[in-house]
């Protein structure tokens, strides 16, 4: 089943995120996204607005798309 946040480009995700949960303040639509988006739950509920970046949308998208069968092996600065 296709998720039709994960189609938007990275420009206007943000923005997306903000009309579904209503800023902030829905608290079924926080959950929802939580359990279908990867890239809110770690940017929006986990904090980590360090992944605010084209390159990091991307990667959680292709782990969406096909989450199976993959090593994902990715450096971390110390």
């Amino acid at each position: 089943m296709s998720n039709p946040l994960h189609d938007l480009p990275f420009e206007d995700i943000v923005k997306a995120w903000d009309e579904f949960d209503e800023g902030g303040t829905n608290i079924a639509g926080i959950r929802a996204l939580c359990l279908n988006d990867l890239y809110y739950l770690l940017v929006k509920v986990c904090g980590r607005v360090d992944l605010l970046h084209p390159w990091s949308y991307e990667r959680c998208r292709e782990v969406e798309a096909e989450p199976n069968g993959y090593l994902d092996l990715w450096g971390r600065e110390r």
